[in-house]
């Protein structure tokens, strides 16, 4: 059957309309960010106090996510596509309509021991405004605390990609340093007084 070429052309610019139509309605469906930026630092404080040591680094940018884990090993450090299950529940605390310190429960220190490490959170709005906190998990309500446990649930590599002891060159040290230093609420990171007389001296009596 000859088809001339007028209407093989007809034909082949509707496949393309239909095909770009079909794309942007996939892309309509898919959920977008409502943020620029995001990133989570796991750290500690040297006994100097003058001194950040990172543990892990998460960064989600326009969608891609790069994830940084001090390995016993080693440095991990892989990049890949933020899924997008996760998306539509980071949407619900990283946006523009509330301060990241807003979802604490008290600004005051807590009373008690706390074994984890405090978490520097960094969310570079859509207006490219930046907002900065210092979280540690016990000040967080539930429903809070589940979703920002998902950045430590992103995937991470397993292999080592760099012989180091700590993570370099993320250039937030002196931020966090400076952000860690302001906080008011930081809990006590010292052992409960159980774990204090166990780990006495050999031969002492508790």
């Amino acid at each position: 059957m000859y088809i001339s070429p007028k209407k093989q052309m007809r034909h082949l610019i509707i496949i393309v309309l239909v095909i770009s139509f079909l794309q942007n309605c996939l892309y309509a469906q898919k959920p977008q960010l409502q943020f620029n930026k995001l990133i989570s630092v796991s750290y500690d404080l040297d006994s100097s106090g003058k001194k950040i040591n990172i543990t892990s680094y998460r960064e989600i940018n326009n969608g891609k996510v790069k994830v940084i884990e001090k390995l016993y090993k080693g440095i991990s450090d892989t990049t890949y596509l933020l899924p997008d299950s996760m998306i539509e529940r980071l949407n619900l605390i990283f946006n523009d309509k509330q301060k990241l310190r807003s979802y604490l429960k008290t600004n005051k220190e807590l009373k008690g021991h706390y074994a984890g490490s405090p978490y520097f959170i960094s969310c570079t709005h859509r207006d490219n405004t930046i907002d900065n906190a210092i979280i540690e998990s016990p000040y967080l309500e539930k429903d809070t605390y589940k979703i920002f446990t998902l950045l430590n649930r992103l995937p991470f590599a397993s292999n080592v990609s760099y012989k180091a002891i700590y993570i370099k060159g993320t250039s937030l040290d002196n931020v966090i340093l400076k952000y860690h230093k302001s906080c008011t609420y930081l809990i006590n990171k010292e052992l409960p007084p159980s774990e204090k007389s166990s780990s006495g001296p050999p031969g002492e009596k508790n």
